[in-house]
């Protein structure tokens, strides 16, 4: 994975600032979430690997099996890439874009997982520690796992908190047997 998003971030970051120069990262982030969907679809990623497929022909089909109209340069940069034989990371392209225009807006996506349901009292709370530990507006997403059993887990990009009593237990299982 780590190789995959360090192949990923010159292109995201590329896209990222184009697009702020030329005041379209909403339509950017639109295509690009479209692009990663739909190339993380069987068909298409074997239509992507298919060896008789001529690069131009591969973004050609994933623009018009897309059904948004790509932003000026959109098309540049996934000629680009698959040129390069880079579509393969069309998702991690678009998670870091995403990332950066959550930086630049000074907002970050987040995801608390708990394994019961929590109030919106503490979410709100939960929200407002993790923006003052952070140094940035939340936006939070909230999911449920029964098996973390207990605490919470929280999710920043590609970085992971994780306070849950069943990591706790797993520790303490490993600590007991070394």
């Amino acid at each position: 994975m780590a190789e995959q998003i360090t192949i990923a971030r010159p292109y995201a970051r590329a896209a990222f600032t184009y697009a702020r120069e030329q005041n379209v990262l909403r339509a950017w982030r639109k295509f690009l979430v479209r692009m990663a969907e739909l190339s993380g679809l069987d068909p298409v990623r074997d239509l992507m690997t298919a060896p008789g497929v001529s690069p131009e022909r591969r973004v050609q089909v994933l623009v018009d099996l897309g059904g948004v109209t790509p932003p000026k340069g959109a098309v540049n940069l996934l000629c680009l890439m698959a040129l390069n034989g880079r579509l393969g990371v069309l998702r991690d392209v678009t998670e870091e874009f995403t990332r950066l225009e959550d930086v630049a807006a000074e907002t970050l996506d987040v995801t608390i997982i708990t394994a019961v349901p929590l109030t919106q009292e503490i979410h709100a709370k939960l929200v407002e520690a993790l923006s003052r530990r952070l140094g940035h507006k939340i936006e939070a997403s909230f999911e449920q796992r029964p098996e973390i059993i207990g605490g919470l887990m929280v999710r920043i990009g590609d970085h992971v908190i994780d306070a849950t009593l069943a990591n706790r237990l797993r520790r303490l299982t490993r600590a007991m047997i070394a």
